[in-house]
């Protein structure tokens, strides 16, 4: 019985190479956005920390309080950035998710296609097989039905092959044929 060959197994493969790769470009969106989050509650932090510093101080220099404003407002820009690029990120998730869902989706039937296929390569083997046992079975019975076999050298009949009636003769099993005692 041949072995099983799917005729569509380059096709699978590349297409599970795909759904692979869109996968890995999911996951590298979801870290950058948790990324871009924790970046942004980092910077949070910072200017509550200092709006604290500028509101607890009562003896500050003009140019210090100047120097906090100008902080706190350069941070509230960068936090404003990142909210901006995690939205953009979100939704570029949201677009690789689809893109991902599509992959899957060209994968499934081609895998479907595969398992129904080996599952009938498989209940054919499993019949060939089954006849091959059932062939062994009846030449085995068959040879113990017709008895013992003798050579033309033990004085059977002519030609190697021939039974001998007496039932003391040996059979041409190659075996015995070497080991008269087997």
């Amino acid at each position: 019985m041949k072995r099983f060959v799917f005729r569509l197994e380059a096709y699978l493969n590349q297409t599970r190479r795909r759904e692979e790769a869109e996968r890995l470009r999911l996951a590298a969106l979801i870290q950058e956005e948790v990324r871009l989050s924790q970046l942004r509650q980092e910077l949070l932090r910072r200017r509550e920390e200092q709006q604290e510093r500028l509101a607890g101080s009562q003896f500050l220099a003009a140019y210090e309080a100047n120097w906090y404003v100008h902080h706190i407002h350069g941070l509230g820009r960068q936090i404003e950035e990142l909210e901006h690029r995690i939205a953009v990120c979100r939704e570029e998730i949201e677009r690789q998710r689809q893109a991902l869902v599509e992959a899957r989706r060209r994968l499934r039937p081609v895998e479907k296609l595969k398992r129904r296929r080996q599952d009938a390569w498989q209940q054919e083997a499993d019949r060939w097989f089954q006849r091959e046992v059932e062939d062994l079975h009846l030449q085995r019975i068959a040879r113990q039905e017709r008895g013992p076999w003798r050579t033309d050298a033990e004085g059977g009949e002519s030609g190697v092959g021939s039974q001998e009636s007496d039932g003391k003769g040996l059979a041409t099993d190659p075996c015995r044929l070497v080991n008269p005692d087997v």
